[in-house]
């Protein structure tokens, strides 16, 4: 008889507490997505700085590979009209040598 007013006491203090912790479910499940979207959230930002990151780094690299290896040149006549003086210039080294021009054939 004692186990059977226990056990009905258990059931009575179970359905009384059953919303408030169907309530507190309810909201663990909220934060727990809440926590999914935000990390998801702070994933897409950090891919997407480091895509950043790696675009500038690549154009940075294009302007310097362009100026490392695109010469200009500098076109120097000589005292004499048959030959010029031509320099390569990049931001290595300056190299420059006197060509002889040839005439073209008809």
């Amino acid at each position: 008889m004692q186990l059977n007013a226990e056990n009905g006491e258990f059931d009575e203090a179970f359905e009384r507490d059953l919303p408030f912790v169907q309530e507190v479910e309810a909201n663990i499940e909220e934060l727990n997505q809440n926590i999914l979207a935000l990390n998801n959230e702070q994933m897409d930002n950090e891919i997407s700085k480091a895509k950043f990151d790696l675009l500038q780094t690549v154009q940075e690299n294009a302007n310097l590979r362009h100026k490392l290896f695109n010469p200009w040149y500098i076109f120097v006549p000589t005292s004499t009209s048959a030959k010029i003086k031509i320099c390569v210039y990049t931001s290595l080294n300056v190299c420059c040598g006197v060509r002889e021009l040839k005439k073209k054939r008809n």
